[in-house]
């Protein structure tokens, strides 16, 4: 009727075989009267930004969906979606599939299996007012992208993914940006094998105090360009697992780090190959080198981005020994 959109069917195992998109912003409302069986949900209310209120989503039966991509792209006016009746055991795709549901508090998605899910890039980028996920049913094993998968989500406090599978990602650029008020973040069960940029990933993670990145495998990243950028709250960074010999972008890494004392590196940690480095350390000036280096404005690039020799070799790292 112009604001609300009522969904029937006679042929509810036959009907909307190949997916309908309603983009429509005068939608307030959706009514699912009868159960439609699509095969896919790919962008199915993309653009309703006026909808409030799916009714009797139950009647969406997804256990033939393959691609959730886009499905509640820019709902920005929903506040609750209840979606624990989804069958996702056949999806591949959930690309954008929350993207800028800027008003979502509550998402459950308890029941999610995601075990042939191979791309989740910016899943839920910009979902600002949700202040916790609970993302343990998750099966993550086939994924290969989680870029931007939560950039934007301002508001996230805790953000437990000790049950993530990362093992087949290639790439978690801007994975975390923005997510300004997130504390603590713990990624040690990460297996970063396979990732080759992280671009960003942690970019004006602004209230950031704690981050656990002790498992880090980064011998095949080769951009690291802001990763750690505007984090203004980290005081210790643990990089000793890093091997980023083969990383050519470097610029902005620590970038306005202002209360980061002390940076731990291995030997692993080279620059000589990095050909960007540009304000590597800049406004880091509580840094302080293994051997008492402290910050200086005039070295701000990777010629002071290896372990501290004191004066005769001065550097900005620490070397981290087994304890």
């Amino acid at each position: 009727d112009g604001i609300t959109l009522y969904l029937r069917s006679t042929q509810p195992d036959t009907s909307y075989v190949k997916g309908t998109r309603w983009n429509d912003n005068t939608i307030t409302k959706v009514v699912i009267e009868e159960p439609i069986a699509p095969t896919t949900c790919s962008s199915m209310f993309r653009n309703c930004n006026n909808l409030k209120e799916i009714k009797n989503i139950e009647n969406l039966h997804t256990e033939n969906v393959e691609s959730m991509e886009s499905m509640f792209y820019d709902c920005s006016g929903l506040t609750n979606l209840n979606i624990s009746n989804f069958d996702t055991q056949k999806v591949k795709n959930m690309k954008n599939m929350f993207y800028n549901c800027t008003k979502l508090i509550n998402i459950d998605l308890s029941n999610f299996n995601t075990e042939n899910v191979t791309n989740m890039f910016y899943m839920f980028q910009n979902c600002r007012s949700l202040t916790s996920l609970n993302l343990s049913s998750f099966n993550t094993s086939n994924v290969v992208t989680m870029s931007a998968m939560f950039e934007g989500c301002t508001n996230l406090i805790n953000l437990d993914l000790s049950s993530f599978n990362t093992s087949n990602v290639v790439t978690m650029s801007s994975m975390f940006s923005g997510c300004t008020n997130l504390i603590n973040l713990d990624l040690s069960n990460f297996n970063t094998s396979n990732v080759t940029t992280m671009l960003n990933m942690f970019n004006r993670c602004e209230n950031l105090k704690s981050i656990n990145l002790k498992n880090f495998n980064t011998s095949n990243v080769n951009n690291m360009n802001q990763i750690f950028n505007r984090c203004y709250n980290l005081e210790e960074l643990d990089l000793s697992s890093f091997n980023t010999s083969n990383v050519s972008d470097m610029g902005d890494m620590f970038f306005l780090c202002s209360k980061l004392h002390t940076i731990y590196v291995s030997n692993m940690f080279a620059t000589e190959q990095a050909t960007n480095s540009i304000r590597m350390f800049t406004n880091c000036t509580n840094l302080v080198g293994g051997a008492g280096t402290k910050y200086n404005s005039e070295h701000l690039d990777k010629e002071y981005a290896h372990i501290d020799g004191g004066p005769s070799n001065p550097g900005y790292f620490t070397l981290k020994t087994t304890e």
